[in-house]
C-alpha cells in the first residue's frame, strides 16, 4: 500500500504510509476474573484466558500498533485503579507479557475511574496518530463512576473507546453498550460492544478491533496545496470523501493524515494486498 506513482493527468501522487495508532488497554483485574469461564465446561479462569489473549494479540500486532497497559482494580483498597503498567510506545508486547499480574486480585469494578485515568495520559493526546482505549471487563460498574460520561470526555479529546465484555455476566449489558456508543465505536448490528463468551470469541474480538485500528490511518509525505482537491483510490476505484466519518475517507490537515471509515475501512482491512493511493488534482488513479 502507498506505492508512490506519478499520475498521468498533471496532478501529484502522495506516498501514503500507515501510521501506527496508540491503543491503551484497560484490563479488568477484579476478583471475579478468577471465576471459571464455564463450571460445566472450560474451567479455566476468565483471567487465565484474558491475560493469555492480551499477550497473543499484542505479540501478533507488536509492529503495527503502539500498545499500553493498565489494570483495574488492584489489591489494597476497594475500587482502586492501578497505575500504568506499560506506557504506550513502540514494540511493547514483551513488556506487557512481563507486567501482567499472575492473578486477578482486585476489589470492585471501577469502569468510570479507569476511563478517567486513561483520559489523563499525555501519550493518548498524540495528534499525529489515532488514539484508542480498549476496555476489557467481565462486570458492570460497581464503584459509582459515570463510565458513559468518561467515554464521552475521551471522545471529545479524539480518543475512541472500544469495549469487550467477557463472560456471561455482561451479556446484553446496557452499561457496556453505553460506553461503546459514547466512545464512538458502537457496532452497527447486535450489541454496541463486543461480547465474548469463550476464549475463541475473545481472541477474535481483540484481533478484529486491533486490525481495524491498524488498517485505516495513513500519513502523507507532504501536505497537499488544497485539501479540497484530494482524491483517494483503492484498487483503482474511487473512495468517496465523507466528512461525517461513516463510510469513506477524510483528511486531517493538522496531523497530515488520511483516514478511511466504515465499510471502506472494512474492505481495506480485509484485503492485505489492497493498493491505496492518494492523488492531488486528479480524479483518476495513477497508471502503474
Amino acid at each position: 500500500m502507498g506505492e508512490f506513482v506519478e499520475p498521468t493527468c498533471g496532478g501529484q501522487a502522495f506516498a501514503a504510509t500507515k501510521v501506527a495508532p496508540n491503543m491503551h488497554i484497560l484490563l479488568d483485574t477484579s476478583g471475579s476474573m478468577k471465576d471459571p469461564l464455564d463450571p460445566q465446561g472450560d474451567r479455566r479462569s476468565l483471567w487465565t484466558i484474558a491475560s493469555a489473549t492480551v499477550k497473543s494479540t499484542t505479540q501478533a500486532l507488536d509492529t503495527q500498533l503502539r500498545f499500553g497497559l493498565q489494570n483495574f482494580s488492584v489489591p489494597g483498597g476497594h475500587c482502586s485503579v492501578g497505575k500504568v503498567l506499560v506506557t504506550v510506545a513502540e514494540r511493547t508486547s514483551a513488556a506487557i507479557a512481563a507486567a501482567l499480574p499472575a492473578n486477578a486480585e482486585g476489589n470492585g469494578t471501577p469502569l468510570g475511574a479507569a476511563l478517567r485515568a486513561a483520559s489523563g495520559l499525555s501519550e493518548l493526546e498524540d495528534k499525529t496518530r489515532a488514539n484508542y482505549v480498549l476496555l476489557i471487563t467481565d462486570g458492570e460498574e460497581t464503584c459509582g463512576g459515570n463510565s458513559k460520561r468518561e467515554a464521552e470526555l475521551l471522545l471529545a479529546k479524539g480518543i475512541k473507546t472500544y469495549v469487550v465484555g467477557f463472560g456471561g455476566d455482561v451479556k446484553g449489558s446496557k452499561t457496556l453498550s453505553d460506553i461503546a456508543t459514547a466512545g464512538g465505536t458502537a457496532r452497527p448490528t447486535g450489541t454496541a460492544f463486543y461480547q465474548a463468551d469463550d476464549a475463541a470469541a475473545l481472541d477474535a474480538a481483540l484481533k478484529t478491533i486491533s486490525r481495524g485500528a491498524v488498517g485505516c490511518d495513513f500519513g502523507l509525505n507532504s501536505a497537499p496545496p488544497d485539501a479540497n482537491a484530494l482524491y483517494v483510490f483503492m484498487n483503482g476505484k474511487t473512495v468517496v470523501r465523507d466528512a461525517t466519518h461513516k463510510d469513506g475517507w477524510d483528511y486531517n490537515a493538522a496531523s497530515q493524515r488520511v483516514t478511511v471509515y466504515g465499510n471502506a475501512c472494512d474492505a481495506l482491512t480485509a484485503d492485505e494486498n489492497a493498493k491505496f493511493e492518494v492523488v492531488y488534482g486528479c480524479a483518476v488513479p495513477p497508471i502503474n
